[in-house]
């Protein structure tokens, strides 16, 4: 029997899957005339990481820490309280620093969070968009053709981002 239903969720996207996409991404020009060379990300509980390396007003390696967020009316992954660190402990690297995050603190969030939603939305249509079946426990089948999708959360851990999405769609029970 086939009916449209919602289905909620819990799927992980790992930083190996993410870092995966990024690296096919090439060099990313940021505002300010800071260029990304190579881009990586990690976690914790609370905070996302990018580990880059730039060139440009500073070339090197830099920490760009983030809280992160799903904005569900945009549809759109976000970031807020980004803080940079670089990685050099000299005295222009602290100054190079301080002067990143003052004057282009801003800019670099709306950088990021544009280059994380592209791969971030590229995943969630590989894994949301596609018909799935699912064998159940104790026999038969669940197939599930999902026509929308819709995040009620993120989450960051030491593996990756973890989401809750609601799919609606076409179910088709054999039992």
């Amino acid at each position: 029997m086939q009916q449209e239903s919602t289905i909620y969720l819990r799927c992980g996207i790992s930083y190996a899957r993410l870092n995966g996409l990024f690296s096919d991404q090439g060099e990313i020009e940021t505002p300010g005339g800071i260029t990304i060379t190579r881009i990586s990300l990690r976690g914790d509980a609370d905070l996302l990481y990018a580990d880059a390396e730039v060139r440009g007003l500073y070339t090197g390696r830099a920490t760009l820490e983030c809280k992160p967020g799903y904005d569900p009316v945009a549809k759109k992954f976000t970031v807020s309280d980004i803080d940079i660190k670089l990685t050099d402990d000299n005295m222009f690297a602290r100054f190079a620093g301080k002067m990143i995050n003052n004057m282009l603190g801003d800019k670099l969030d709306a950088k990021i969070e544009e280059l994380i939603n592209s791969k971030f939305q590229q995943v969630l249509d590989e894994i949301l968009g596609q018909l799935r079946t699912v064998e159940l426990p104790k026999g038969g089948t669940l197939q599930f053709d999902t026509q929308s999708w819709q995040l009620s959360d993120l989450s960051t851990n030491t593996d990756g981002l973890s989401v809750v999405a609601a799919l609606t769609g076409a179910a088709i029970l054999e039992y």
